[in-house]
């Protein structure tokens, strides 16, 4: 299942590198929290590996990765598993 990072996790003055909002982009009946999601650095080759941990809003996840994601990774696809 393919997902979109939309935005990093954060408030007014900070933001947390390490969670992400991911939007679907397909129609999912059920709960994916608990799932595995993947993100592929196209510039390196290598894979960051993350958990969804909770829903946000309508279609909306949010996803703890193990390590932060770099800033212009914001709008690149993740891989839900």
């Amino acid at each position: 299942m393919r997902a979109v990072v939309v935005n990093f996790r954060g408030g007014f003055r900070t933001r947390r590198g390490d969670e992400v909002i991911i939007r679907l982009l397909e129609k999912f009946e059920g709960s994916l929290i608990g799932r595995k999601v993947i993100w592929l650095n196209p510039r390196a080759g290598s894979k960051v590996i993350g958990k969804i941990v909770a829903a946000h809003g309508g279609a909306c996840y949010r996803a703890r990765f193990r390590s932060g994601l770099p800033g212009w990774a914001v709008g690149s696809s993740v891989e839900i598993l």
